[in-house]
């Protein structure tokens, strides 16, 4: 498990003052650079300008339980659901203090940034997202070659 805290600004807003449903997912995708930034030696700029790898989203299962507003701050917890060869399924729940505000699904898939074609993960990379596939806050900081 990993957890990460956005506050919502102004422009992360509609006009009905709650959270804009797109941007759930920007915030998911903000978590998900978080995970490498704090947890991981490489950082998420490196993966792509240096290691040449992305994960773009490929999928996506989305519920919406309670709006978020301009100011509240959002408490984000990752879980890796699936690891596959070339592919994740992440979890993610957001919470409005200890209330289910959010819950998504979104499936990933570990991209050369040259070729534009998937590739498997590699034995490092696998490693890494395991440590998020269980109930405890990781403490992991490794450095995983990619």
């Amino acid at each position: 498990m990993f957890s990460s805290h956005h506050l919502v600004r102004f422009d992360d807003v509609d006009g009905a003052g709650i959270v804009y449903y797109p941007r759930y997912l920007h915030f998911c995708h903000k978590t998900f650079e978080d995970l490498f930034n704090q947890r991981s030696a490489i950082k998420y700029p490196q993966l792509i300008k240096e290691h040449q790898l992305g994960f773009p989203t490929v999928h996506v299962e989305a519920d919406y339980f309670k709006p978020f507003y301009y100011g509240d701050e959002i408490k984000v917890i990752f879980r890796v659901k699936t690891i596959k060869s070339s592919s994740l399924i992440t979890h993610y729940e957001f919470f409005n203090k200890a209330e289910l505000s959010f819950s998504a699904l979104i499936t990933v898939v570990c991209m050369d940034l040259q070729t534009k074609k998937s590739r498997v993960l590699s034995t490092n990379l696998r490693e890494f997202f395991e440590q998020f596939q269980n109930q405890k806050e990781s403490a992991a900081n490794d450095t995983p070659t990619f």
